[in-house]
């Protein structure tokens, strides 16, 4: 259901997308939503296998089953124009229109950044999955009923430990699920890099923790290159965490880049001021503490504070609005 709800939600941003200049985008968006669909399918035939076992805790919802149905419900009612969709109306609610779901730019990029976190859940849901069925298979917790296995011996009991080849059939789907979701979370990684989703950053995270070709299905720029964009070099603390928020806004930009020239300023002339009485250490040794070298650092490279406190820290924001004139 998490799968197909994401199919949906893609297809109607694709739908969006209309301008010229952006026939990549909607690429994008369609080959996402087609590794949602491929996803979704494998997600299917897991749901068949796991209807011919039960396992001795029966009764019980563990709290990844839980969490993974509010995950449905979310997905779902973002999918839908229905605000109290639940998984059992299944598709049969009208679809929420593409302008609906994501009305401006902003809109799009949480709505990509929500369909990927959700896919990214889901590849993670099926490795454990596997391990769970592995470890219970092991203590003799994975039963099926006893109907359904060739009448060999006169049991008298509903459900006997299944057999180990109808364990591995269904660990082999749970592995296609967890490959179809992993090449699913790829592709929507692609879109989230392309429109500048807050998500990107999984996508920068995963490359630097599984760099194998098999993720370079979809081109997009490297992790260095995705950090660099957000973090830029001239940024201080203040503006970097903005550009963290997404922030885009070129007032509040342009206020953190005074903050932050401001308090490099204060903590230079502060420290000098300490130095001058010896009452403490040398503004060197304050710069190797993470909260103030953010700030000192760039002061600091010039080798003559005076002048570096003359002149104005620069700033991304600074930067790009030169660029522009």
């Amino acid at each position: 259901m998490i799968s197909h709800n994401n199919y949906t939600m893609l297809n109607s941003l694709a739908d969006t997308v209309t301008e010229p200049a952006q026939t990549a985008e909607r690429q994008l968006l369609l080959t996402a939503a087609t590794s949602a669909a491929e996803a979704r399918q494998s997600w299917l035939q897991v749901a068949r296998a796991l209807s011919g076992f039960t396992t001795d805790t029966r009764t019980h919802l563990g709290p990844a089953a839980a969490e993974t149905g509010d995950l449905a419900l979310w997905t779902g009612r973002l999918a839908y124009t229905d605000p109290r969709w639940t998984p059992s109306r299944g598709t049969s609610a009208p679809v929420r229109a593409g302008s609906d779901l994501a009305p401006d730019r902003a809109s799009l990029r949480q709505v990509v950044a929500a369909v990927h976190h959700a896919t990214y859940s889901l590849g993670f849901l099926a490795a454990a999955n596997q391990r769970q069925v592995q470890t219970a298979n092991r203590a003799r917790r994975i039963l099926v009923p006893v109907s359904s296995i060739p009448d060999t011996f006169d049991l008298r009991v509903p459900f006997t430990g299944a057999p180990a080849e109808r364990v591995q059939a269904l660990l082999d789907v749970y592995r296609s699920a967890e490959h179809a979701s992993s090449q699913a979370t790829n592709a929507i990684a692609a879109s989230a890099v392309h429109i500048g989703a807050q998500s990107r950053l999984l996508a920068a995270a995963a490359d630097i923790t599984d760099p194998g070709e098999g993720r370079q299905r979809y081109p997009r720029p490297s992790w260095q290159q995705q950090l660099a964009a957000i973090h830029h070099p001239e940024a201080g603390p203040t503006e970097r965490i903005l550009r963290d928020l997404d922030v885009t806004d070129s007032a509040l930009l342009a206020r953190a880049a005074e903050l932050d020239g401001a308090s490099a300023r204060l903590l230079v002339h502060a420290s000098e001021q300490f130095e001058t009485s010896g009452a403490a250490p040398p503004v060197t040794d304050l710069a190797a503490g993470a909260g103030t070298a953010a700030l000192l650092g760039r002061a600091l490279s010039t080798g003559d504070r005076k002048v570096a406190l003359a002149a104005e820290p620069r700033s991304a924001f600074a930067e790009g609005a030169e660029a522009e004139h």
